[in-house]
């Protein structure tokens, strides 16, 4: 494995822990009600709710932003989180 799979491998790791930290934190709740539990992990100027296009959380971290969303509205693949009703993945 060359420097370079390794950087990225260490990167998507990075990148999946923090969605998985985020999925833990709204576990239960419905789209709508996922700010108090965001506010709680970001600073409150870090999160934002849109119904445009669709209803979604935009999370602004270091790292990129993180969409919330109903997962009826993205196609599921292995850098997209699931939890209950929800999709949360990078931007």
């Amino acid at each position: 494995m060359s420097k370079i799979d390794k950087l990225m491998s260490l990167l998507e790791e990075k990148d999946i822990t923090i969605l998985n930290k985020i999925a833990n934190a709204v576990k239960g709740f419905v789209l709508v009600d996922m700010r108090d539990s965001l506010e709680g992990m970001f600073d409150k100027k870090d999160v934002d709710f849109s119904y445009k296009p669709f209803p979604h959380f935009t999370v602004t971290t270091k790292d990129g932003e993180i969409v919330l969303i109903n997962k009826k509205y993205v196609d599921i693949d292995d850098s997209i989180v699931v939890e209950g009703e929800t999709a949360i993945g990078f931007m």
